[in-house]
């Protein structure tokens, strides 16, 4: 029994979710949305990896799916756009994971900012590499992006090699690098070059080459990319390598406005204060603070919940084996808010 990839991920991020977020959230998570919700939930529910790897993903897209897994009874509605895996479902889930090979490289939300400006650079050195060793000093940038076309010409200036000696170490680095991939991935990565007189093919081009799901081939693609950012940081390789250091690094795991939220906090403001000095509502550096301790290790929030409250709240998550807000603060008593069980949830990796 083989499914669609993407019927898969679906039924995945549904099942991990057990009922307790909306149908809505995994699609959030697939985008990459960057505010406070999205990324705790990617966290608290162990999948991080999934983060902004498919941005492009349209609402209409995914309410479709979400209609076609129900009617062939994978999932049911629970609430109100509150969905969970049927045993069917399941079952059609556990085939889904023998049928594709694990992307154990894939990491969204460490990676895949970087990985965009990493992918475009690499392109425009390959391409570059390839032009001047056939002679071609003129030909039309694979990317048109013009941070990165500088960023590439500024790897030229810095390692002074010809020609010759640059495609050389180029060939033997990705050669090297990609030995250690799956081997589709590395044909994905491989088949998208472009180079003199020859244009590279899109992702869905290579899949269908390759004979394997779309879907599939977009995020082995960025599970690939992801393997080369950390391996050519790490590696002994002097043009990857450079080619990571050169771009912006990799994301911090804090929005820019929860790391501005982050220094006024450790200027010893309240969070009031922070409130009032940047004009924001309350709420809002609350989401940031669950964003904050999500994210920075020991970061202390003795100054927001007390030890009590803490072993309340994590004793209720325990005993009713839920993560669900609402459900949580029916049985907590009314001096603990929401925002103080968020906060200790986001102390917790995996309940």
């Amino acid at each position: 029994m083989i499914i669609p990839y993407f019927d898969g991920l679906i039924l995945y991020l549904i099942n991990a979710l057990k009922g307790q977020r909306t149908v809505y959230s995994p699609l959030h998570i697939l985008n990459g949305k960057k505010s406070s919700q999205p990324i705790q939930d990617a966290r608290l529910f162990n999948i991080s990896r999934f983060f902004g790897v498919l941005p492009k993903l349209k609402r209409e897209t995914w309410d479709q799916k979400i209609i076609e897994l129900t009617k062939k009874g994978y999932i049911k509605e629970t609430g109100i756009n509150t969905y969970v895996c049927t045993q069917h479902g399941k079952q059609a889930l556990s085939f889904w994971e023998k049928d594709y090979p694990q992307l154990t490289n894939l990491d969204g939300r460490t990676f895949q900012d970087a990985a965009h400006g990493f992918w475009m650079r690499l392109q425009l050195l390959v391409q570059t590499s390839s032009c001047l060793l056939n002679g071609n000093h003129s030909f039309i940038a694979v990317s048109r992006n013009q941070e990165e076309q500088l960023l590439v010409k500024k790897l030229f200036k810095k390692i002074p090699l010809s020609s010759m000696e640059l495609a050389q170490l180029l060939y033997q680095e990705l050669d090297d690098l990609l030995s250690n991939v799956n081997e589709a991935g590395a044909e994905l990565i491989v088949s998208a070059f472009s180079g003199h007189q020859h244009a590279g093919l899109t992702i869905e081009q290579a899949a269908r080459k390759l004979n394997i799901d779309v879907f599939y081939a977009r995020l082995l693609f960025w599970d690939t990319i992801h393997y080369m950012l950390k391996a050519s940081v790490q590696s002994p390789y002097i043009l990857l390598k450079e080619l990571v250091l050169i771009g912006k690094p990799v994301q911090s795991l804090l929005t820019a406005s929860t790391q501005r939220t982050l220094k006024m906090l450790q200027a010893g403001m309240s969070k009031e204060e922070v409130a009032a000095v940047r004009n924001l509502k309350t709420n809002t550096i609350e989401d940031h603070l669950v964003e904050i301790v999500s994210n920075v290790p020991d970061f202390p929030i003795d100054d927001f919940v007390s030890a009590t409250e803490k072993e309340q709240i994590k004793q209720a998550i325990a005993t009713n084996e839920t993560k669900q807000l609402r459900s949580l603060k029916m049985v907590l008593p009314s001096e603990i808010t929401y925002f103080k069980i968020r906060l200790v949830m986001a102390t917790i990796k995996e309940v």
